[in-house]
């Protein structure tokens, strides 16, 4: 068995001491308690603070008004319209939504 070179031994000896020291480091300090946060609490949290921030809007008689979708919708429902009359059920294919689509997936495109 052939020795190693004393530079190659020093590689050895650092790359394991780096790797304990890492270890160590990843894992924290043992005796640290954290703190239980109930899985419930963040999203409370959260839709409280949306509900304050869009109080506005939210308890107003308004409608939030979006026309980037009307023009699909309406190729959508006619669509759907013509289906129903013609064949009596849902349509499984929209051949004339973005090159021809599944019905279901060309209600949310």
């Amino acid at each position: 068995m052939a020795k190693k070179s004393r530079s190659a031994r020093r590689r050895a000896g650092r790359a394991g001491a780096t790797a304990s020291a890492l270890e160590e480091s990843l894992a924290g300090p043992v005796d640290a308690e954290i703190p239980a946060v109930p899985r419930w609490l963040p999203t409370t949290v959260f839709a409280a603070l949306t509900a304050f921030l869009f109080r506005d809007f939210i308890f107003s008689d308004e409608m939030l008004f979006g026309s980037d979708t009307l023009g699909m919708g309406y190729v959508v429902r006619a669509l759907y319209a013509d289906a129903i009359g013609t064949l009596g059920r849902i349509p499984a294919w929209a051949p004339h939504i973005l090159g021809g689509t599944p019905f279901l997936e060309a209600l949310s495109a």
